[in-house]
């Protein structure tokens, strides 16, 4: 699978899990990134190349997120840039 599909694949399954986020809590928490991970785990293997921890999914998100905040703040639609960070940078990096 090459950079395109994983990111794209991890786009899909991080906007599934937004829906998911949301029916769960009702909307935004304070904890989101290890509620996102804990769903995640097991799930994104195939999009990173790895078998990451929820941990280590939970710093992916969160650096994802501060990254997108001041990197990219005009670009609206996050699971497409936090798919392209994890996939191209954080999963890269092992």
């Amino acid at each position: 699978m090459d950079d395109e599909a994983r990111i794209e694949g991890l786009r899909e399954l991080l906007a599934e899990t937004a829906h998911a986020h949301h029916e769960a809590t009702g909307g935004p928490n304070s904890n989101w990134s290890g509620w996102y991970a804990e769903h995640l785990v097991g799930k994104i293997d195939e999009y990173v190349g790895s078998s990451p921890d929820v941990e280590t999914i939970s710093s992916w998100l969160t650096a994802a997120d501060n990254r997108h905040q001041t990197e990219e703040p005009e670009t609206k639609y996050w699971p497409t840039v936090y798919a392209r960070y994890i996939v191209e940078d954080y999963a890269a990096q092992g």
